[in-house]
């Protein structure tokens, strides 16, 4: 869109802003469900060892 002259630069670093915000979005995400992980082993091998 933006190389055929149809948008503006606003247009497209406003679709590069989103495309970084979708990344680090995805980045926590992921990083939040290893802690989740962790966190869940963790609880598991307490109750484990009653």
């Amino acid at each position: 869109k933006y190389e055929t002259g149809i948008s503006d630069i606003y247009d497209y670093l406003h679709a590069k802003a989103q495309k970084y915000i979708a990344e680090s979005s995805l980045y926590q995400a992921l990083y939040d469900k290893e802690i989740a992980i962790s966190y869940l082993k963790y609880i598991l091998e307490e109750y484990k060892d009653d």
